[in-house]
């Protein structure tokens, strides 16, 4: 089944001076190319989410004009500021969903 759009939730806590960037890559399902060739595209939070507040569920989504049939997602942490020592972002879930 063709996708025309991915919805990532991450369950993520990012503590002040960190930051976590989701992105993805699609293919189309008939394409005789390999997806690693695909480039990966960053996708955004629907909403900007606080910092320090421990886990919370947030919801990333990607819309595409033409459909796809695999994708891949990954999503890259940071530390923002220096000086913060062990503070880093944590992940304790990652669902990703194709939508039609």
């Amino acid at each position: 089944i063709n996708a025309q759009g991915l919805s990532v939730y991450l369950t993520q806590d990012v503590p002040v001076g960190t930051d976590i960037h989701v992105f993805a890559r699609t293919l189309e399902e008939q394409s005789e190319t390999s997806i690693r060739r695909e480039k990966w595209v960053r996708i955004l939070p629907d909403s900007t989410p606080p910092k320090g507040t421990g886990l919370r569920e947030i919801e990333y989504k990607l819309q595409q004009e033409s459909e796809f049939g695999q994708f891949q997602v990954k999503f890259v942490m940071y530390q923002t500021a220096a000086g913060l020592g062990n503070q880093y972002p944590i992940v304790k879930d990652l669902r990703a969903i194709a939508v039609t």
